[in-house]
């Protein structure tokens, strides 16, 4: 007997010390074999781990065994119902994969992993954020791996973790096969009323696996059938990351790590390895574990000067080539980074081998994130539903620099599992409450991409299965139940599945046919005399169908009764205002097209209701309402509606600016009060936002717009698409045609300046901010036309005031980021108040010195070092808001170049899409059509968005120019003045900016969407300032 014992600790101890995949699972096979234990994939995993438990009694086996039983004696765990008749089957054998097989385990199901592969070979280092560690250390990690994050370590590389893991998951019962790939789920049939696995090889026993519920973590190239991606991208940033072999001596253990080190921080380091080696980085970071990890970004001309890259292309994907890249080039470039970075501390570097036996050294680009729009489904046929779920890298693919990928993908696999949990509950499995389920896990979902350290849970010793003991604020009711109806797909011919109506429809454009469309607009038009909608092109042309549409549901905005079907041009105007104004709805056409030509394009009008439609399609039309009714209705404006209710205040002030300006040179009084000023201007503010939002009987624009041809760009004079058209000052122009006159750079529809032509034969011009009329060095000209002499001044100019930029940009930068670092950082790691914090400087030093001469120097001294230590705190505040402010900044000019990324995607798309519906109409089919129509959404939203964002920017700006205002304390007249001003200013965009989730619609399956997309956006965002 105690010969079987030992033998049977000798087996465990090779398990223990397994290196590779293989190995793992032969060391257990062996072991199983030794106890007569037989892994059964049809018993549920908590009878195998019962059986374990009994035979392994080692002091090792032991202390694990306590840690497991101490984690499943959990009240999440501990209340789970029906578990033990619940099939899992996890694709996928990373960290993500094997991690919620654990918990699947600890629920009591029976769990099958199945992974393609056959070793685990990647190299790279995964950062943790603080919960992981004790997670993986209640797990037993360390008696896998002993060196597991010890001490001040926060780091292990993958290959490692998916070692630990499987181990914990083959303890606790999970059957883990090796060299077998998930191709797709095969229904049930009459024959065989089970959910089984599509698997190659086709003979292996998972074959006839019934599956209840299916995870799949396969990473980000998932094919898993009915799951749809949203793709994040910025501007382009290349990363190349390296392992070299470890050698594990002395010398090695010495060089110290790098956790990240980014320019903006280290401006000497990165210009010192730009002029010695040439090479160009952003940032960069060393991990040293099994091997010595790199991971550096490189900016694009210094690979294409090292001869890394061999050509430049726009495209990405051709550009990142591997025909595009040489290798030889690449690992010199690592190699001298690597060498430069750890001062050529390391003795040898040679790479690691990868799985494909090659240098582990590669370069990708990390700036497009992939989210998948939901996180699971359930299909039920013949009566048999399946729960399918996403994990890892397929549902949110992470921000590499912030080590997010790990932290987030755990918590996806408690989600996944904790959703199991409750489909376990389920007996019945109705529809009704399968969709209660399905919504309280999208709830959660929607937290996901916003989980940064900071913000979750602070207690981690208390993280379960339970999201409550992870999030914070957490609604798991936030999305309504409507809105994921379509996510049960019960193979019959609901409406609620978006994607069926789309594909049996003829003529498909918002979801409904171009038939239904006109009956809807009948409909809502029925009520109003004389209003007869037969078609898409003369039944509009009078405008009056609009206006009804527009008033039938939001009779605040339109006094309909005042109209008159002969005013075509008036009423055409009213419609397009409005829609651009109050429901976020951009022009499509021009009135005259309708006036002049008979009609205008069937598609732009077409468009034009659909978006009327997509509106208010779930609002239910009004009785027309009294005019004291409508006085009191407040009116919620668009983002464009805002920026021209920003820009009209702007101009107020800065007439009644130049006007102050004027009377102060000729009456040479004394002036009044600043604080009179201010009040002035605030009450000037007060008249013009009262005027401007609250709903009166009559909204109709004074001055009529006059919108240019819409099928024609205003800039160029070339034919433009829908899609490739913006309307911008009431002309249509190409998006690439928006541009500077004299710079020529690309411009933003938040952000511009446009000088109208006093000549009718003549063009106006845009211009951005740097060569407008409110800049200095405006002349009116572009570069082709003005003289050489101009040219060479401006120039100069301009490389003069980049040069001041620059420098106090640096200087900036210098002052708000090291005393953060240095001081803020350390506070806040340390805990302690600042009221107790010393904080050293020169002149305390100093001043410690002269203390020892006189003792009644003393109290003098202490007395000023009081003094000076409130300043220091006062200044670290002063230095805390503006770090804030330049990473929101930041933040807002990286989504600025997401959105214009995606927008020029979405005209190059939508531009074929809609040639061929123009050209070769009897061939396209009802999903071109309906593609189309959702592409316009998009850039619509977008467009929109960007908006926003711009006057978030114009916010920050203003909070700067106050605090540097304030920062100075002024005391003359004229600073105050400028700083009242500016405060008004700010009072003003406070009120008129609103929430960005409440731009698109009331309706709440749009206003979800666009919530999701914003958080998408800004997450993206947020990673990128909190790596820095």
């Amino acid at each position: 007997m105690s010969s079987q014992k030992g033998s049977c600790d000798q087996y465990f101890d090779a398990f223990q010390q397994a290196s590779t995949l293989t190995d793992t699972l032969d060391h257990f096979q062996r072991l199983c074999q030794e106890l007569k234990l037989h892994n059964d994939h049809l018993r549920p995993c908590r009878h195998f781990y019962n059986q374990l438990k009994k035979k392994l009694t080692s002091w090792k086996c032991t202390a694990l065994w306590n840690k497991y039983d101490k984690k499943m004696a959990d009240r999440a765990i501990t209340g789970a119902k029906n578990t033990a008749n619940t099939h899992v089957l996890i694709v996928g054998a990373g960290p993500v994969g094997l991690r919620a097989a654990i918990e699947c385990a600890m629920l009591g199901c029976k769990v099958v992993v199945v992974e393609k592969r056959n070793h685990f070979s990647r190299n790279n280092v995964l950062h943790f954020w603080p919960f992981i560690i004790s997670d993986m250390k209640s797990l037993g990690a360390k008696t896998f791996h002993g060196r597991f994050c010890s001490g001040s370590l926060d780091h292990c590389s993958i290959r490692q973790v998916q070692l630990i893991l499987l181990k914990i998951a083959l303890l606790l019962g999970v059957n883990v096969f090796i060299n077998v790939t998930f191709n797709e789920m095969r229904q049930p049939t009459d024959k065989n009323l089970v959910w089984t696995a599509d698997i190659t090889p086709a003979d292996h026993i998972i074959n006839k696996y019934q599956v209840h519920a299916l995870i799949n973590a396969e990473g980000c190239r998932t094919r898993l059938a009915g799951f749809h991606r949203k793709e994040f991208r910025g501007k382009l940033a290349i990363a190349i990351t390296a392992n070299f072999i470890n050698y594990q001596t002395k010398e090695e253990s010495r060089v110290e790590e790098i956790s990240g080190v980014a320019y903006i921080f280290n401006q000497g380091f990165f210009n010192d390895l730009r002029n010695s080696k040439g090479i160009d980085l952003e940032n960069i970071v060393y991990y040293r574990d099994n091997t010595h990890y790199f991971v550096m970004t490189a900016k694009k001309k210094s690979l294409l000067l090292k001869g890394v890259l061999k050509a430049d292309y726009s495209d990405v994907n051709k550009l990142l080539s591997t025909e595009n890249i040489d290798q030889i080039a690449l690992q010199n470039y690592a190699k001298q980074a690597a060498d430069f970075s750890t001062r050529y501390q390391l003795p040898k570097l040679e790479f690691a081998l990868n799985h494909y036996k090659k240098p582990d050294v590669a370069v990708f680009d990390f700036t497009s994130i992939y989210a998948a729009e939901h996180s699971c489904r359930v299909i039920e046929r013949k009566g048999q539903p399946l729960l399918m779920q996403l994990a890892g890298d397929g549902l949110l693919e992470p921000f590499w620099p912030t080590g997010s990928g790990c932290a987030r993908g755990f918590l996806g696999a408690y989600d996944s599992a904790w959703m199991i949990r409750g489909w376990s509950a389920l007996i019945s499995r109705k529809r009704a409450d399968c969709i209660e389920l399905i919504r309280q896990r999208e709830s959660v979902y929607t937290l996901l991409a916003q989980t940064t350290p900071n913000n979750l849970q602070k207690n981690i010793t208390k993280y379960s299965l339970d999201p409550n003991t992870r999030y914070c604020n957490l609604n798991i009711k936030a999305i309504p139940a409507t809105v994921v109806q379509f996510l049960y797909d019960d193979g019959s011919d609901s409406t609620d599945n978006p994607s069926k109506k789309m594909s049996k429809s003829p003529s498909m454009i918002a979801g409904i046919t171009t038939h239904e469309l006109l009956g809807w607009c009948s409909n809502c038009t029925s009520v109003y005399k004389n209003i007869n909608i037969v078609n898409m092109t003369t039944s509009w042309k009078d405008g009056m169908a609009f206006c009804a549409i527009i008033h039938r549901f939001r009779p605040d905005l339109i006094d309909f009764d005042s109209l008159s079907p002969d005013s075509v041009e008036e009423n055409l105007n009213l419609a397009i205002s409005v829609s651009d104004e109050h429901l976020a709805i951009a022009p499509t056409f021009n009135p005259n097209e309708l006036i002049e030509l008979g009609g205008a394009d069937p598609l732009s009008i077409m468009c034009f209701v659909a978006k009327l439609y997509d509106v208010f399609k779930n609002e239910k039309p009004q009785e027309l309402a009294t005019m004291e009714d409508d006085a009191k209705a407040p009116v919620n404006r668009s983002p464009m509606g805002k920026l021209r209710l920003f820009r009209k205040i702007s101009s107020i002030l800065s007439r009644n600016k130049s006007q102050l300006a004027s009377q102060k040179d000729s009456n040479q009084e004394e002036p009044q009060k600043s604080t009179k000023k201010k009040s002035h201007f605030q009450n000037l503010i007060k008249s013009v936002i009262v005027k401007n939002s609250v709903a009166t009987k009559f909204r109709q624009p004074v001055n009529t717009r006059k919108l240019s041809q819409s099928q024609v760009c205003y800039v160029c004079g070339k034919n433009s698409y829908l899609l490739e058209r913006i309307c911008v000052e009431d002309m249509f122009l190409h998006n690439t045609c928006f541009k500077c006159h004299t710079c020529e750079v690309t411009l933003r529809i938040g952000d511009y300046e446009f000088v109208p032509s006093d000549n009718p034969t003549e063009k106006g011009k845009f211009y951005c901010k740097l060569h407008g009329p409110s800049s200095s060095t405006f002349t009116g000209d572009s570069v082709d036309t003005i003289d050489s002499n101009t040219v060479s001044r401006a120039v100069e100019e301009d490389q003069a005031t980049r040069e001041r930029m620059r420098r106090k940009m640096q200087r900036k930068k210098a002052t708000i980021m090291q005393p953060v670092l240095d001081l803020v950082m350390e506070d806040s790691a340390s805990g302690i108040s600042s009221s107790e914090e010393e904080i050293d400087s020169t002149d305390d030093v100093e001043e410690e010195k002269t203390q020892q001469t006189s003792e009644a120097a003393t109290l003098e001294n202490k007395r000023r070092r009081q003094l000076k230590r409130k300043l220091t705190m006062q200044q670290i505040k002063d230095r805390q808001f503006a770090a804030n402010q330049l990473f929101l900044a930041q933040e807002i000019q990286r989504k600025m170049r997401e959105t214009e990324y995606r927008i020029s995607e979405i005209t190059t798309q939508g531009a074929i899409l809609e040639k061929r519906l123009r050209t070769a109409a009897d061939t396209t089919s009802d999903e071109d059509l309906a593609e189309w129509f959702d592409l316009i959404k998009e850039k619509n939203a977008l467009q929109n968005y960007e908006v926003e964002l711009s006057l978030m920017a114009k916010m920050v700006e203003l909070e700067d120019k106050i605090s540097v205002l304030k920062s100075e304390r002024p005391r003359d007249e004229e600073k105050r003045q400028l700083l009242n001003e500016t405060e008004a200013e700010k009072e003003a965009l406070e009120q008129t900016l609103q929430n960005a989730r409440d731009k698109v619609s009331d309706n709440k399956e749009s206003s979800i969407e666009y919530m999701l997309l914003f958080q998408g956006f800004t997450q993206f965002g947020q990673d990128a300032i909190q790596w820095v």
